[in-house]
């Protein structure tokens, strides 16, 4: 059985980062699991050949007020001073 496989898979993790515009640098993680993967897919349109969504997106301001939509506890988008990316990742056993 290969590792990173679903049958392997433990957990996913889901976030939204924040960067500075000026030097990029990582300012900041939310944690947004609450929302399901199906109502991601519904935000964000895949990349061919990644229906998990395991790649990183951009989120603009259209898809900022729909995650929002969908938290209990809403992120303070800065779009003047931040560049945000949804970006999910799994653990796997070993």
């Amino acid at each position: 059985m290969k590792k990173y496989s679903i049958e392997n898979l433990i957990i996913v993790h889901k976030h939204i980062l924040e960067f500075f515009k000026d030097n990029e640098e990582l300012n900041r993680e939310y944690i947004i699991t609450e929302i399901p993967l199906e109502t991601l897919k519904s935000i964000f349109c895949a990349e061919k050949n990644d229906d998990e969504l395991y790649l990183s997106y951009t989120v603009n301001e259209s898809q900022a007020e729909k995650i929002n939509g969908h938290l209990k506890t809403k992120i303070s988008f800065d779009f003047e001073k931040f560049e945000y990316y949804f970006q999910q990742y799994g653990e796997y056993k070993e």
